[in-house]
């Protein structure tokens, strides 16, 4: 979904700006620090002061799952939301095809996961729909594992991300789950999504206005036609 929408209401589960937020990896020879730029790079990160950084051993073959994950106990209540975005930067390695993977883990094992291929050398903002998700009420886990397509060693696998965070869309092509949510009536009326469309079923003196105060950039600029 990154390059159709904003998140609406958006709640941070993650900001890295102060050491890793409970987040870690149980490979061995991870350095895992905080950074204001991408090392070697004038390239600020991607939100923010500083965002999360792992440099991975070198040398390992570059399609090997590179894992970063953190468990939530108590469980982390995501309910009403229905987007999860982050931002990501990876150094190149020796394939062209970079992924990156949410998983999502519940209480009793369940697990929901959703995959983006993105450019490497280049801040990347990876929003995922996961409307799907049976128990986003209830997470135990979150996962993203990041890797290249290829055999060949990875020599550089140095993975940054930042700005870890939840909330719900705006999107006024309507094809996205709970898009409705970005609309408040006044009065009575009645908001419905259908094939691709917003059908708003008014009575006098009823209003429907678009909030767009909580997302990312504040705007929402289609075009006329849309």
């Amino acid at each position: 979904m990154s390059n159709r929408c904003s998140l609406q209401d958006k709640i941070m589960i993650a900001s890295w700006e102060d050491g890793a937020d409970g987040f870690g990896t149980l490979e061995k020879g991870v350095e895992i620090t905080n950074q204001s730029n991408v090392p070697g790079w004038s390239t600020n990160v991607y939100e923010g002061e500083k965002c999360l950084t792992l440099n991975f051993p070198k040398g390992e073959r570059a399609d090997k799952h590179r894992i970063l994950a953190k468990d939530f106990p108590a469980g982390l209540n995501l309910g009403g939301r229905t987007l999860i975005e982050y931002g990501i930067w990876a150094f190149e390695g020796p394939g062209k095809d970079f992924f990156t993977q949410l998983t999502l883990y519940s209480a009793d094992g369940k697990s929901f996961e959703s995959k983006a291929y993105f450019i490497p050398s280049l801040w990347r903002g990876i929003i995922f729909d996961v409307s799907k998700c049976k128990f986003l009420s209830d997470i135990r886990r979150i996962e993203f594992a990041t890797w290249c397509e290829s055999t060949k060693p990875w020599e550089n696998p140095i993975i940054m991300f930042d700005g870890l965070a939840a909330g719900y869309p705006l999107d006024l092509d309507f094809n996205i789950a709970c898009t409705e949510k970005a609309f408040t009536l006044t009065g009575k009326g009645k908001l419905n999504i259908e094939k691709g469309a917003l059908k708003f079923e008014f009575k006098k003196n009823t209003a429907l206005q678009l909030k767009n105060d909580t997302s990312y950039n504040n705007i929402y600029n289609p075009p006329i036609e849309v």
